[in-house]
């Protein structure tokens, strides 16, 4: 009988959660079984609150409302309790131990984080959890469950987008930003 293979379990820094393509493709990817991604209230506060900064000109209201779906799609995966671990770390940026109490909280596999610096893999391995950034991550899914797999949950996604709506191509293009920082994920589903 073959083993059961338990989907990466992980939690997601604030800023992997914007932009909002990035944040989606990590949700579409829990939602097809391949990741575990799990967050917390202050990481959706610091996200939000990255987004009403950087982008002034987005109505309030749009605002919560995507900020209630993405409570909605962490339903079930919303970490609370771990606040009491906090002060017992240590990370070159204090503001950043609230992460790494959630994921010890969890026993999560990874913190997955475009702000590699933050989170020194000597410092995560001490408490059993490695750091990711986005690319390394699904380049790791990638490996584990093959680039159709991938590719078969990206374009579902871009089946879904709607403003604007989005082709696979259209929606690898995205990926492939800066902003998003899948460029060489991009490139290896690309050449498949």
């Amino acid at each position: 009988m073959a083993a059961l293979l338990l989907p990466p379990a992980a939690v997601l820094d604030a800023n992997v959660l914007h932009p909002a393509t990035l944040r989606d493709t990590l949700l579409c990817l829990t939602e097809a079984g391949l990741l575990a991604a799990y967050c917390t209230a202050r990481i959706l506060d610091e996200t939000f609150t990255s987004i009403k900064r950087r982008s002034p000109d987005i109505p309030a209201e749009r605002l919560e409302r995507t900020r209630r779906l993405t409570e909605a799609a962490f339903e079930g995966a919303n970490i609370e309790g771990y606040e009491h671990r906090i002060a017992q770390l240590t990370l070159p940026d204090p503001d950043d131990r609230h992460v790494l109490a959630a994921a010890i909280d969890i026993g999560a596999d990874y913190i997955v984080t475009s702000n590699t610096a933050h989170f020194p893999a000597e410092v995560l391995a001490a408490h059993g959890v490695e750091r990711r950034t986005p690319d390394e991550l699904l380049l790791e899914l990638i490996d584990l469950h093959g680039a159709a797999a991938i590719l078969a949950v990206l374009a579902r996604q871009a089946a879904r987008m709607r403003r604007p709506p989005m082709t696979l191509d259209e929606l690898l293009d995205r990926l492939g930003r800066p902003a998003a920082g899948l460029a060489r994920t991009v490139a290896r589903l690309r050449g498949t």
